[in-house]
């Protein structure tokens, strides 16, 4: 039996009972059982609307992050920014090719969103999405940044231009119903999304020994709220910890099984949201959100929508029977080896990732880097294994702390600490994350050129409002779950990392001269700027 059809199992039931009629009597046997259910998944209908929602959601949300990265494309992604390229690639990141390739990325999202050249906009927004997020090989991505790229792939597949699109109304008439195995692709990449995010936790001390709502939310680097009362509850924080890990390994079978579907998407949104208030997450809830209206098309929506909104109620779809003259063409066959092919890949790639999951790590790796699946399942249909191990990260958090030498010889922070050295951010500055997350890895150093592009940008950025200061100092502080408050002054124990001179009064004039990585009063270790 071929690798990736045994995990075709629950796919059966994705489908409303209207939408296939296949004579199945006398099928007994796991053989022809399995035949069946190929039939189905390959040749079922949809009626194209959970595919036009899909692409609605996912174009919004990408647009909302675009306007909210513009501002720092270059900082973030040219030769020009702080993280490193990967070599041989630096001809391609010029900041005038950067910011080309970012305005075409934005206008793909934006002819998604309205449905015009819709096909041609799915490749260009899937090209830069693995432009930025895939080949830059940043080190300020984050959460949403995993999974824009597969969102962006399955778009490419999806004929999402049937409804809600100026294509229908600019070209000839097409029929209504479409394919339905793209939205099952990217069904199953959904369910597995929230899989893997579960067993990346059963690898995590913290969480196995129900300390991870804990970890989270005890922390003031992280919560936007002082949650520390619920956090360390000795009954409930556990039962939040496990109830979470559980609930995302079973989302597989939840989301692909039509009897939990509605109550999985529900708790799913409810999650997301839960997330996205609390957490500094930028715009992965959204994504994820919009990630879920594929499975629009087959939800049991409620009665009272179908009767105000017709739309929703899909028409009824010709059975297989009545579509076989074109299933033996090259095309047919062509889709067949296709989704044979990558059904393998998913299916190999789930498996090294939870050889991960276990810490096999070098069995798992060899099986994710093999031959054509490794390249076409990674790069290209960017199967990924959403592992974060947050004991890793966040125990303890690993921050640079900023502070500001003004000309009349007064200290003071940077945000998002005050004065008093603790933490605030608000929900919209948390949605653009990627230089917090850059911050974390900036704590445990950088060279000097990025030193140097690091400190003319805080600069920048504090004379948008501000006079030119006299300096800045970049500090490491670690903060832990648990044992420091809401209130508690973060710059405690913090390590001096670097010291940057500058001069001029204006954000015109003002420069970097001097950059030293000794403590404050030595003079050893300095750099001069030309």
């Amino acid at each position: 039996m071929p690798a990736g059809i045994s995990s075709l199992a629950p796919i059966p039931v994705i489908a409303p009972a209207s939408t296939i009629q296949l004579d199945t009597r006398g099928e007994t046997d796991d053989g022809r059982h399995l035949t069946s259910m190929w039939r189905k998944f390959r040749y079922e209908r949809s009626s194209g609307r959970a595919e036009a929602l899909f692409r609605i959601a996912f174009a919004a949300v990408l647009l909302l992050q675009l306007l909210t990265l513009r501002p720092n494309i270059g900082y973030f992604y040219s030769t020009e920014a702080i993280a490193p390229i990967v070599p041989g690639l630096e001809a391609y990141y010029t900041p005038g090719l950067v910011l080309a390739g970012f305005w075409l990325w934005f206008a793909s999202s934006a002819l998604l969103l309205v449905g015009a050249f819709t096909r041609v906009a799915a490749l260009v927004c899937f090209l830069g999405s693995s432009y930025f997020l895939v080949l830059r090989g940043s080190q300020a991505t984050h959460a949403a940044d995993w999974l824009l790229p597969s969102l962006a792939f399955h778009l490419v597949l999806l004929p999402s231009n049937r409804h809600f699109a100026l294509d229908q109304r600019w070209r000839k008439a097409r029929p209504a119903d479409v394919p339905a195995w793209p939205a099952r692709l990217a069904q199953l990449s959904t369910a597995f999304f929230y899989f893997t995010a579960g067993t990346s936790k059963l690898s995590d001390p913290m969480w196995r020994h129900g300390q991870g709502f804990f970890m989270t939310f005890a922390n003031p680097m992280l919560s936007h709220f002082d949650l520390t009362w619920l956090a360390t509850a000795s009954v409930f924080s556990p039962a939040i910890n496990y109830a979470v890990m559980t609930w995302e390994c079973a989302m597989p079978l939840l989301l692909l099984w039509r009897r939990t579907r509605y109550i999985a998407l529900l708790s799913a949104v409810f999650f997301l949201a839960s997330i996205d208030v609390t957490l500094p997450v930028g715009w992965f809830s959204w994504f994820c959100v919009a990630n879920l209206f594929v499975f629009a098309d087959v939800t049991p929506w409620p009665r009272v929508w179908l009767q105000r909104l017709p739309w929703l109620a899909a028409p009824p779809i010709p059975t297989p029977a009545q579509r076989t003259a074109g299933q033996r063409s090259w095309q047919g066959h062509a889709v067949t080896a296709f989704l044979a092919f990558h059904l393998t890949c998913f299916g190999v790639l789930q498996a090294a990732y939870g050889l991960i999951a276990a810490h096999q790590f070098d069995l798992g790796r060899r099986l994710a880097t093999l031959p054509l699946v490794g390249t076409y399942g990674v790069a290209i249909a960017n199967v990924h294994y959403y592992a974060l191990w947050p004991s890793q990260v966040f125990c303890p958090i690993r921050n640079v702390y900023f502070e500001v030498e003004e000309r009349d010889g007064r200290l003071s922070a940077l945000a998002p600490f005050d004065e008093r050295g603790r933490v605030h951010f608000s929900w919209r500055d948390s949605r653009e994350v990627r230089e917090a997350v850059f911050l974390i890895g900036a704590s445990h150093g950088l060279g000097s050129l990025g030193w140097r592009r690091l400190f003319a940008h805080v600069a920048a950025t504090r004379t948008e409002s501000k006079p030119c200061p006299r300096g800045l100092r970049a500090y490491a502080v670690e903060v832990w779950p648990g044992r420091a408050s809401f209130d508690t002054d973060l710059r405690a124990g913090k390590r001096f990392l670097q010291r940057a001179e500058l001069r001029g009064t204006t954000a015109q004039d003002c420069q970097l001269t001097k950059i030293t990585d000794a403590a404050p009063g030595l003079g050893t270790g300095s750099t001069t700027i030309d």
